[in-house]
């Protein structure tokens, strides 16, 4: 066996392990939802609830000063070896921290600073939420500069793959969220409760990634540090990702609040709860684009081309092959789910907000491989820039059409930018980057789409029959059947089914 096979294999068991162990823990992400988002938005009413998930989405929004310098950290460690590279592993970490110390120390003053105007004029609240929101915001401005100093520590695991470590924090932290909030309003308490808790969460995740990367890199000083070149290196990889983050953040989370200014607070709610049902297509994916970071920053520092090209191809394959069924059933049951799952004013008014969100979603997604490829290479300045020009093209579209349309048109923009990108994005990957074939990509999904068409056909057929819980689950339970014989048979060669048996043999033990 060559060497460069057996770099190869070992790359692969590294990458099959770190996916391993995040599927269990991005399975109960996906799933609690389902179960906790009911009890939390009776508990609360739907002004609380908007009011609540508007300041998670501003948090959010102060993520972009970190300005991309946590992937910069897990490309950087990722090349470096802990014992050999010491001294530069140190200086990697350190200017991380230094960076993120400062910003989220200037996140938390600016978030401190806006929010009265932001309570008194510029949402549309009712009095009463007027001075609760004063105490939201303040956790939240905690949570945010917990969650900056989180972010650095978060960077060690995930350069050394230790995918099993970041999956066992954020996965805690996940459901301890949901649950405590529920138990919280069991309790009798509310909003403020909820808010508190939530940066009480955000503490306990700090702690626990400052004793997991202690303990990974028992030799290393964990302590903020500034060397200009490095802080240099760290921004300039940063930026591209910085542009990409801000698209993102302004179609993800900046969406929302701009609603805020034309919709009232309690209307809110039809378009945050689709958008995070949609979202949760993120999680299907989640334990493969985790890994693809690290991985991909290896192949680029080995110039591993041709392996960078298999993995694009089957990637964005096995993308599509996950998603498509997810998709098709959303966008074709997605009212009738709302409506048996939270009421019929819910599915009347956010029915068609969740099909556009779940098509814009799904695009997002399935261009994942290539944009973790474009990172890993360092080559991400085209696709941000793409990004960033739609993006812009969307907020400049949502004063003339928000206040006519609502929220449907923030839906509508969102899913036509993530469709625009995902095109371009895979072009330019597959052939400026990669330089595959023409048509390569193409061909790759020829037989992935094909397997579409017995399931989609019967889905529309039957989107609004199928009307209560026994016969969505029934049609759903063959659907994906269906899917599996034809997505194992049809979908994947001989060798992409080799390799996915040997990822999988871990988790289903003897079965697979």
């Amino acid at each position: 066996m060559s060497a460069a096979h057996k770099d190869s294999d070992g790359r692969f068991t590294r990458f099959a392990a770190g996916v391993r162990f995040n599927v269990y823990g991005q399975a109960l992400q996906a799933a609690l939802p389902f179960l906790t988002t009911p009890l939390i938005v009776g508990g609360l009413g739907p002004e609380p609830y908007s009011l609540l998930a508007m300041v998670s989405s501003l948090v959010s929004q102060l993520n972009l000063l970190g300005f991309g310098a946590a992937p910069a950290a897990v490309k950087y460690l990722a090349e470096l070896d802990p014992e050999r590279d010491r001294a530069r592993v140190d200086k990697v970490f350190g200017n991380t921290f230094l960076f993120y110390a400062l910003t989220g120390l200037a996140g938390t003053l600016l978030l401190l600073s806006v929010a009265p105007l932001l309570s008194s004029r510029t949402l549309h609240l009712t009095p009463g939420m007027q001075i609760v929101a004063g105490f939201l915001f303040s956790c939240g401005a905690a949570a945010f500069l917990l969650q900056s100093l989180t972010a650095t520590f978060q960077s060690v695991p995930r350069a050394l793959q230790r995918f099993d470590v970041v999956n066992a924090g954020e996965t805690a932290a996940s459901i301890l969220s949901q649950l405590g909030a529920c138990a919280l309003l069991t309790m009798g308490f509310w909003v403020r409760a909820l808010a508190l808790w939530q940066a009480l969460i955000a503490a306990a995740g700090l702690a626990f990634f400052v004793i997991a990367s202690r303990r990974l890199l028992p030799n290393a000083r964990l302590v903020p540090s500034h060397d200009p070149e490095v802080m240099g290196r760290i921004v300039r990889f940063g930026g591209p990702v910085f542009l990409a983050q801000v698209s993102w953040s302004v179609l993800n989370q900046l969406d929302k609040v701009v609603l805020g200014f034309y919709v009232p607070m309690d209307q809110l709610v039809h378009y945050f709860i689709p958008f995070n049902l949609a979202q949760k297509l993120v999680l299907v994916l989640g334990p493969v684009l985790a890994v693809l970071l690290p991985l991909s920053s290896q192949l680029s520092s080995s110039e591993d081309l041709p392996n960078a090209r298999k993995l694009m191809l089957s990637g964005t394959k096995i993308s599509f092959l996950l998603l498509a069924p997810l998709v098709i059933l959303g966008s074709c049951f997605g009212p009738a789910f709302l409506e048996l799952w939270l009421g019929g004013n819910y599915s009347e008014h956010g029915g068609w907000i969740l099909r556009w969100l779940i098509l814009g979603n799904f695009a997002a997604c399935l261009c994942g491989f290539s944009s973790f490829i474009a990172q890993g290479f360092g080559r991400y300045k085209v696709p941000a820039v793409l990004a960033a020009v739609l993006t812009a093209a969307a907020a400049l579209s949502w004063p003339v059409f928000l206040p006519r349309y609502g929220l449907i048109a923030a839906a509508g923009a969102y899913c036509a930018v993530q469709t625009l990108n995902a095109a371009g994005l895979l072009w330019w990957v597959s052939r400026r980057l990669l330089h595959l074939p023409p048509g390569s990509l193409v061909r790759a999904l020829s037989w992935p789409l094909a397997c579409t068409v017995p399931l989609f056909i019967p889905a529309v057929l039957l989107r609004n029959t199928l009307r209560s819980w026994p016969e969505l689950i029934g049609f759903g339970a063959a659907a994906g059947l269906y899917w599996a014989w034809a997505a194992w048979s049809w979908g994947l060669d001989d060798a992409e089914r080799g390799r996915l048996r040997q990822a999988a043999r871990p988790v289903l033990g003897g079965l697979a």
